[in-house]
């Protein structure tokens, strides 16, 4: 046997995925389930470096307010302290667009510290992020047609955007 390979059951109508490697050399997981009639919700494992579940929780997309999922994770980063930035889009309604930009951030332990949603006008999708040496957030998003880049206060709150 070469490698390790290990299944994680994110079940039902799985519509995103993210992942990344965590400090100490594990991966976090972002997977979605959507249950017909009750919404929709996000999974999210952190796994030590052999793939043994550390911990396991569930968010909850409040801001989707007809009942379904369409919230996108497209993608996070690790901050210094542990903690998680994710990082995407939500469809607020079947027949919206654009999207509105979503990003929230979790403890290093998993739970929700906080969820924000910059002005729609400013980009559609959230795609990247990086933290800078003050401890803000630069996110990078687009509007399907223009690059769109804002900084964000540690906890999310909007310092800039272009």
């Amino acid at each position: 046997k070469t490698g390790t390979q290990e299944t994680y059951d994110f079940g039902g109508d799985s519509t995103s995925f993210a992942g990344g490697r965590a400090h100490k050399g594990g991966f976090i997981l972002f997977g979605s389930r959507y249950v017909t009639g009750k919404g929709g919700f996000y999974q999210v494992v952190s796994l030590d470096p052999k793939g043994k579940i550390l911990w396991e929780t569930i968010i909850k997309n409040k801001n989707v307010a007809y009942g379904s999922l369409n919230g996108f994770v497209r993608a996070i980063a690790l901050l210094k302290d542990g903690s998680v930035l994710a990082m995407g889009a939500i469809e607020d309604s079947p027949q919206t667009q654009p999207h509105t930009p979503w990003f929230f951030k979790l403890s290093a332990q998993g739970s929700l510290l906080w969820e924000q949603r910059p002005d729609q006008g400013s980009a559609n999708t959230l795609w990247a992020a990086m933290e800078l040496a003050d401890g803000s957030l630069l996110l990078i998003g687009d509007d399907r047609r223009k690059l769109w880049a804002g900084t964000f206060g540690s906890e999310g709150n909007s310092l800039c955007s272009q």
